[in-house]
């Protein structure tokens, strides 16, 4: 997961807000956001004056439908009338051209002279330099997708607040007590221990074994005797498993 710096998440937090990220950016941000308290009320800011720009907007649109007569509507659809009748007839010409032009190709591809047909691209059959094999059209599904088919929206919201929530972990030093203690509401606003206990029953094989890793880490952060020694293990293990990243890929599908 690449991270972002405060000017980083400045340039993008209009895309953020308007949701034009790519899922790989939007977890770069909701990673810098959990971490940065600056940045976390920016954020808060933007989206109650983008509220309030929005109501009143709406207000104003309001008034002015107030002051416009009662014809308005009509009029204005008039005047694109006229507009449409003086361009018709050159449309029409447009029209009849791309006809001809259709009629035209649609001969040349009923005449055109018949070859041998060529049935390398048909399904189950894939070949190079001449030589074909029949490979099997049907390709049964992957023990992970089939594990996730009963996965709930709730359930992916959960497995990717948490892999936004070991990686701000992996990235905050043990020193930083406002940092951790960050992490440690969040977790517990959101209820991600409840959650990910719910979500195990569903799963099997590697994905059971990653939540099931993810939701005992995620219990340390909220452990009262938690020293450096516990904070650096939970480090160690979400880097060596690439544990955000993994919770990320399984909230995705």
């Amino acid at each position: 997961m690449e991270r972002i710096d405060c000017t980083q998440f400045k340039a993008c937090l209009s895309g953020y807000m308007d949701d034009e990220l790519t899922r790989a950016e939007r977890l770069s941000v909701d990673a810098h956001i959990v971490q940065c308290t600056n940045c976390h009320s920016l954020l808060a800011r933007a989206e109650a004056l983008d509220q309030d720009l929005k109501s009143a907007w709406s207000d104003a649109e309001t008034a002015v439908e107030a002051f416009l007569p009662a014809d308005f509507e009509a009029r204005v659809f008039a005047a694109i009338s006229l507009d449409t009748h003086k361009t018709w007839r050159p449309r029409v010409a447009m029209a009849a051209a791309a006809v001809l032009l259709l009629s035209g190709v649609t001969a040349w591809w009923i005449l055109r002279p018949t070859t041998v047909p060529n049935r390398a691209f048909e399904p189950g059959n894939f070949g190079s330099g001449g030589s074909f094999a029949t490979l099997p059209v049907d390709t049964k599904p992957s023990e992970t997708a089939i594990a996730l088919a009963t996965i709930t929206p709730d359930d992916s919201q959960a497995m990717y607040a948490t892999a936004i929530l070991l990686d701000g972990a992996r990235h905050t030093a043990f020193v930083d007590q406002s940092k951790r203690e960050l992490l440690r509401e969040t977790a517990t606003y959101d209820e991600l221990i409840t959650r990910l206990d719910d979500i195990l029953p569903k799963l099997s094989g590697e994905a059971h074994d990653t939540v099931a890793l993810a939701r005992d880490l995620a219990s340390e952060l909220l452990r009262e005797d938690l020293d450096e020694t516990r904070w650096q293990r939970v480090q160690s293990r979400v880097a060596e498993r690439d544990l955000s990243m993994a919770m990320d890929r399984l909230s995705a599908y």
